[in-house]
């Protein structure tokens, strides 16, 4: 029997699985995200140099896309624009015992305690 080298290659037979012999785990697809191809695109530093100039284009109405080393960060937009009270002014009546106390029945309902 000889003597096995410290460094170096071996002398025993080393034998590599065919390819045929090699599974590989399964990885998932990723999800395909879908932006709005019409969303401003800004990197972050950009962003980070003058974010008021961003601002700015926020308040005109724009959408901001910021990226940060090609996938989306944050999605900037101008808010919603706000319903004026009283929209549905004549529509409905709230009952005078709206803020009445619940029946037992019902209350009972509502915390689990059913017969059902």
């Amino acid at each position: 029997m000889g003597i096995l080298p410290l460094f170096g290659r071996s002398r025993l037979p080393h034998r590599r699985p065919p390819c045929s012999e090699i599974t590989l785990p399964r990885v998932p697809p990723r999800p395909r995200i879908c932006y709005n191809p019409h969303m401003v695109r800004i990197a972050i530093e950009q962003f980070q140099q003058n974010p008021l100039a961003a601002l700015a284009r926020v308040e005109a109405g724009e959408t901001l896309l910021i990226i940060r080393n090609n996938s989306p960060v944050a999605q900037i937009k101008p808010p919603p624009e706000l319903r004026p009270i009283g929209l549905c002014k004549g529509e409905f009546t709230v009952p005078d015992d709206f803020d009445a106390p619940l029946p037992d029945d019902i209350l009972d309902l509502f915390e689990g305690k059913s017969d059902q």
